[in-house]
């Protein structure tokens, strides 16, 4: 992801959104749709010894053309501009940088081709998924409060050729930038229907680590819809070449009508050196109210935790009101528990650029990389908080 960091007072980070705001009322000549989202946080974080307050603002501008219904572009800007303690830091990133083709092949074949930086995954999982080898089996950084918890981009060239309704080839190219050459990353993945499962066969070469990583996923429906996947690292350690996932989701309605959502999800590694599990429960009273519950937990008391000072378990309860069309009003409180080296006070405010610090490194298998096991013998568990205010307004 591109990061720029500006060492004036956010001028440079902010100055996009005033240019989306005079170009969202009108399409950009007829071809070009902005959307302009603006976001404010107020939070608080407190342990057992001390507390933060942190104020954080939050804009995004994202540009899609619409003129052609065979090519496609997109350029999404994001800036973060975080205060602890009166100190400012200012980011921008670019997560979205891409162009989209579809040609026509065959008589009745079209092959879609994408180039730039884009999101791709591969299985199926909203927080673990360990048949996605392009992004990892789970996120480097977890947000809680995000509406969407996994949202990571990598500079690619990739093509989709379809097999049929149900099956297609997808082959992919992961450019490494301006690393050496050696440091591509190459596969594909074909999916089809088994039986009325959907099943996925992936394979994925990391240059930069020379590994290779085999996957399969296959989602269906049993009574609840029902998803697994599983990959390995070659040549990794027998002991740590392994990851499984597998999650169970539920929609139903209440007797008043109301729309609710249950899902849990779980991700394990061979010889339990990691293992962990999230539990989502979701409902929604009326169309501008929303609660949700979300949780992400380190259960085993011996699982190895990849850092000296990392998160066990963290739970967050959220509410949102909707008051007017693109006006969000949410309520955010997070509970925590981390284990670190005595007087270290890691977890205060978390390694996370996401605009509530929420969680950091709570898995550490992100890219595809294996996680770096270390075994502290003085960690001490600690409890921790969090509450936060939000506004966002899109338009």
């Amino acid at each position: 992801m591109v990061d720029v960091r500006p060492r004036g007072p956010g001028a440079l980070a902010f100055g996009f959104l005033v240019l989306g705001a005079l170009l969202a009322p009108a399409p950009i000549h007829a071809e070009v749709v902005p959307t302009v989202t603006a976001e404010a946080f107020n939070s608080v974080f407190f342990t057992e010894d001390h507390s933060i307050a942190t104020g954080v603002g939050r804009g995004e501008l994202d540009l899609r053309s619409r003129g052609s219904s065979d090519v496609r572009g997109r350029l999404q800007i994001r800036t973060l501009l975080t205060e602890i303690d009166g100190e400012s830091v200012t980011e921008l990133t670019v997560p979205r940088a891409e162009i989209r083709w579809r040609t026509t092949v065959a008589e009745s074949v079209r092959l879609r081709l994408t180039a730039g930086r884009s999101r791709l995954s591969w299985g199926d999982g909203v927080l673990f998924n360990a048949g996605d080898t392009i992004n990892g089996v789970a996120p480097q950084s977890i947000d809680l409060t995000a509406d969407t918890l996994r949202d990571e981009t990598q500079w690619l060239v990739a093509g989709y050729l379809p097999l049929g309704r149900f099956a297609f080839v997808e082959p992919v190219v992961l450019v490494p930038g301006s690393a050496p050459a050696w440091h591509t990353a190459a596969g594909g993945r074909t999916q089809f229907q088994l039986a009325d499962v959907k099943t996925e066969l992936g394979y994925l070469y990391r240059g930069k680590e020379e590994v290779h990583q085999p996957s399969v996923s296959v989602q269906g429906h049993l009574l609840v819809d029902w998803y697994a996947a599983a990959s390995l690292r070659l040549p990794d350690p027998p002991s740590k070449e392994l990851f499984t996932s597998g999650g169970l989701l539920h929609n139903g309605t209440t007797p008043g009508g109301a729309p609710w959502s249950a899902r849990t999800e779980v991700l394990w590694q061979q010889n339990g050196e990691l293992f962990s599990v999230y539990p989502e429960f979701t409902w929604s009273p009326s169309s501008l109210f929303s609660l949700f519950l979300r949780s992400q937990v380190t259960p085993v008391e011996n699982a190895t935790l990849r850092h000296a000072d990392e998160i066990e378990s963290v739970s967050t309860v959220g509410f949102t009101w909707t008051p007017a069309t693109g006006l969000e009003l949410s309520l955010f409180f997070s509970g925590l528990t981390f284990r670190g080296t005595p007087g270290s006070g890691a977890g205060t405010t978390g390694e996370s650029s996401s605009p509530t610090g929420t969680v950091s490194g709570a898995t550490g298998a992100t890219g595809g990389t294996a996680p770096a096991p270390t075994t502290p013998a003085n960690r001490e568990t600690t409890p921790a908080g969090s509450l936060t205010a939000a506004i966002s307004y899109t338009f």
